[in-house]
């Protein structure tokens, strides 16, 4: 069975598209799609991610990204 990913489902809370969350975070498109689908974001990308978030009306903390 195949893990929930929550970045993913974070994302698609807030409404954003992976090109909109990557152009926030500053990478690109295509390496936030291999990022999203590994979860293999690094510790500063997933402070920004956790950022957005936060600024989308989420309250999260950074244990809930792994």
């Amino acid at each position: 069975m195949q893990e929930l990913n929550r970045i993913r489902g974070y994302r698609s809370m807030i409404g954003l598209s992976q090109e909109e969350m990557a152009k926030k975070i500053g990478i690109s498109r295509e390496n936030y799609a291999r990022k999203e689908s590994s979860n293999n974001f690094n510790e500063t990308e997933k402070l920004a991610l956790l950022s957005v978030f936060n600024e989308k009306g989420l309250k999260l903390v950074r244990n809930d990204l792994d």
